[in-house]
C-alpha cells in the first residue's frame, strides 16, 4: 500500500506539472488589420482551423482531467487503505506483546508450581523416610541391649556357641549402624551429658551425690540425628541434688 500510495501522488503530480506547462504558453500576437491598414495576405489566405481538431483538444483536455481526478481519487483511496494497514499493525502489534507478557507470566507460574511440586514430594519423601528409620530404631536398641547384657551364664559347653552367637549380632548391629549411615542418621550417647532439652528427653530423677546436678546417669536409649537435625531424642534419667 505504501508502494502504491507513492506512485499515486508521483503520477498526480507529473500531470499537474504538464497542465500547469501547457496552460502556461503565452498566446501568439497576432497584428490587427484594421488598425495597420494593411491587409495580411496570409490571414485573408489561411484557412480556418478545423472544428474536428478543436473537439479532439478538448476531448482530451476533458480525459485528462478525468485521468486526474482518477488518479487523486485512487490516492486518497491507496491513503486511507494505508492509514488502516497501519492501525492494523499498530494493534497486532500491541496483541502480540500482550501476548508475550501473558505467555511469560504463564511461564513463570508454570516454574513456580513446578519448583513448589518438586518441594513438597522432597518434603514427603524426606518425612516418610524419617518415620521408617524411627520405625526401625527400636529393632538396633533391643540388639545393642542385647550385646551388652553380661547377665548370661557360661560353662565350658555353651561358651563357644554363645560367643559366636554375640559375635554375630555385633555384626548385625555394626551392618545396621553403617546403612543408617549412609543414609545420613548418625547416633549420639547422652550418658555423662549434661541435660539438654534440645537433645535429651528425661523420663525421670534421681538422687545421685556422685555427679553433679542435671547430669545425665542412665540412659534407655541412644538419641539419632539425620542430616545434623534430631530424629530422635535421647531417653534419659538425670541426677538431681
Amino acid at each position: 500500500f505504501a508502494a502504491l500510495f507513492a506512485a499515486a501522488e508521483t503520477a498526480v503530480d507529473r500531470i499537474r506539472e504538464e497542465r500547469h506547462e501547457t496552460d502556461g504558453l503565452p498566446e501568439r500576437q497576432v497584428p490587427d488589420e484594421s488598425s495597420t491598414g494593411v491587409e495580411n495576405p496570409a490571414s485573408s489566405s489561411r484557412p480556418p482551423r478545423p472544428i474536428a481538431k478543436l473537439a479532439k483538444e478538448t476531448s482530451d483536455r476533458s480525459a485528462n482531467a478525468a485521468v486526474t481526478a482518477s488518479l487523486i481519487k485512487a490516492r486518497n483511496e491507496l491513503g486511507e487503505l494505508l492509514a488502516h494497514e497501519k492501525k492494523e499493525h499498530a494493534a497486532l502489534q500491541s496483541e502480540h506483546m500482550r501476548m508475550k507478557a501473558r505467555l511469560s507470566r504463564f511461564k513463570e507460574q508454570k516454574e513456580s508450581m513446578q519448583q513448589k511440586t518438586e518441594r513438597s514430594i522432597e518434603t514427603a519423601v524426606q518425612r516418610d523416610r524419617e518415620k521408617l528409620i524411627k520405625s526401625i530404631l527400636p529393632v538396633l536398641d533391643n540388639l545393642e541391649r542385647a550385646i551388652s547384657f553380661d547377665g548370661l551364664t557360661q560353662d565350658s559347653s555353651t561358651q563357644p556357641q554363645l560367643t559366636g552367637f554375640l559375635d554375630g549380632l555385633d555384626n548385625v548391629v555394626s551392618l545396621f549402624r553403617t546403612t543408617l549411615k549412609k543414609l545420613g542418621v548418625e547416633g549420639y550417647s547422652a550418658l555423662g551429658q549434661e541435660f539438654d532439652p534440645a537433645l535429651h528427653e528425661a523420663v525421670r530423677r534421681v538422687v545421685d551425690d556422685s555427679v553433679d546436678a542435671n547430669i545425665v546417669v542412665e540412659e534407655y536409649h541412644r538419641g539419632y540425628l539425620i542430616n545434623g537435625r534430631l530424629l530422635r531424642p535421647a531417653l534419659v534419667v538425670v541426677a538431681i541434688k
